[in-house]
This record gives structure tokens, C-alpha cells and sequence, in this order.
């Protein structure tokens, strides 16, 4: 039975040496400290998704073709690769085309584009894909745009751009899709394709981003306590210190103490 429970767990994957061999030798040398590489090389070897990575991707492809919902939410805890799904998600809709589908990745930090940025690579196994919008880095291609959401927000950018320009539009980090900025990106463009990530839709405000936006409707979710049970993650534990200071004349707002008092 318990040989039987372990053949049967998604978490275990088939093994073939003549295919596996290098992936295999990669993953075991970077989990023992022998390689320096964080992530899977762009040249040669496949960027392969975890099980549950595979069953996000399985529910968004649910979503569309079974559904017919385009525009769709992806929650899951941080740590568990919403990026990667989002790259290999691309991947599949590219594939489905045959041609080069345009994407905009929208985030709010530098670092969150490089890095993401850098995933589309690893699993398009194109170090050429993509082109950055922040900073003094501006896209010249226009196909394959990372983009910040203070960069659209420019004064005269959007328009700049047709309303079906892009044929997918991801946004990270969508519980901030609230915002009057990301309000005015989610109204101008039109894509065929419309996929948010994030590990927190409930904001601390109230507002619910996916009743907000996708009818109430999560695609795919994995929620920080799941992740834990299947050892997806790390376990924590929180510490909480009294420190004496009175709170109680403090007035408090939107869920937040007022920083001036």
C-alpha cells in the first residue's frame, strides 16, 4: 500500500535515462550545493513544470477552451512558481497560434521584470525574447514588451500603443490591479488574453480583485496553507512581541494606523 501510494502521488515523475539523465544530474547538484546556477540553463536544457504547476496550467487551459473565459486569475502562494506557470503558460498559447503572440508583463518593480523577464527565456530557450520597459530602458521591438506599471502611466504612453496591440496582457501582483493606474492599463488595452497573478486577492482594504474583476472567478489557487501541506514550502512560525506602546488613541483608516499620530 505504501509503494502504492507513492506510485500514484503526482509528485513523482517518470524517469527515463536517455532523457532524464542531464536534467536529473542539474537538479541534483544545484539542491546539493554544487552549483551556483539558480536557475535552468536557456541553451539546452527544458524547463519542466512541478505537478501543481502542471495542474494550474491544466485549469487555465480549462478555463479557455472548455469555459471559453479569457480573462482569468491565477492565485498562489509565493515560492510556488506563479511566474513560470505564466512563461509556460505563454509558451502553450504561442504553440496553439504558430506564430509569435505579443505579450505586455506588467509589474511595479525593476526587480520583479528582470527576473521575469529572465523566466520567459529559461522557458522559451530564447535569450533574445522580451524587451524591458523601465528605467532608461525603453522597447524598440514593441512584440514582447516587461513593462512598469509607472512607465505606462507616462503622460501620452498608452496612447501611443493600439488598444489590440498586445494579444496577451499578464499583470503580477493584480491584488494592486485597484489602483487607478492599473485601472487605466486594464481599461485602454483590449488582448485576446488576460491572466493576473497573485498570492493575496483579498486586500487589506476590503476590496476582493477577484470579484472585482473576474466575476468572483478564481482559474487555478493554491493558497499558502496548501502549499505547506505539501511541502511545496518552507514551514514558518510567527513570533509576536509586546512592546507596551498604547495604540488605543490612534486613529485608524483603510485598515492602517495614521503614520502622522
Amino acid at each position: 500500500m505504501l509503494f502504492r501510494s507513492y506510485w500514484d502521488d503526482p509528485a513523482f515523475a517518470p524517469y527515463d535515462p536517455d532523457e532524464d539523465a542531464e536534467y536529473l544530474d542539474t537538479l541534483l547538484a544545484k539542491n546539493s550545493g554544487r552549483s551556483s546556477s539558480t536557475a535552468l540553463s536557456v541553451s539546452h536544457l527544458d524547463v519542466r513544470p512541478y505537478p501543481h504547476q502542471i495542474e494550474m496550467l491544466d485549469d487555465l487551459t480549462a478555463e479557455r477552451d472548455v469555459h471559453n473565459r479569457h480573462r482569468n486569475l491565477l492565485v498562489a502562494a509565493t515560492g510556488t512558481g506563479k511566474t513560470v506557470v505564466a512563461a509556460l503558460d505563454y509558451k502553450r498559447l504561442r504553440s496553439s497560434d504558430g506564430d509569435q503572440a505579443t505579450i505586455l508583463f506588467v509589474a511595479h518593480r525593476k526587480e520583479i521584470l528582470e527576473q521575469s523577464l529572465r523566466t520567459y527565456r529559461d522557458v522559451l530557450k530564447d535569450g533574445a525574447f522580451g524587451e524591458l520597459f523601465v528605467g532608461g530602458h525603453k522597447p524598440v521591438r514593441r512584440r514582447h514588451v516587461f513593462a512598469s506599471i509607472q512607465s505606462l502611466q507616462q503622460p501620452g504612453e498608452l496612447e501611443r500603443w493600439a488598444r489590440n496591440h498586445f494579444d496577451i496582457i499578464v499583470i503580477d501582483e493584480f491584488h494592486h490591479a485597484e489602483a487607478a493606474t492599473y485601472r487605466k492599463v486594464l481599461e485602454y488595452f483590449t488582448p485576446r488574453e488576460l491572466l493576473g497573478l497573485t498570492a493575496t486577492p483579498e486586500r487589506a482594504d476590503g476590496v476582493d480583485v477577484a470579484q472585482e474583476f473576474f466575476d468572483g472567478r478564481i482559474a487555478s489557487e493554491l493558497r499558502l496553507w496548501d502549499a505547506l501541506s505539501a511541502d511545496l514550502l518552507v514551514p514558518f512560525h510567527y513570533f509576536g512581541i509586546a512592546d507596551g506602546v498604547a495604540l488605543s488613541g490612534l486613529r485608524c483608516a483603510r485598515g492602517a494606523y495614521n503614520i502622522d499620530q
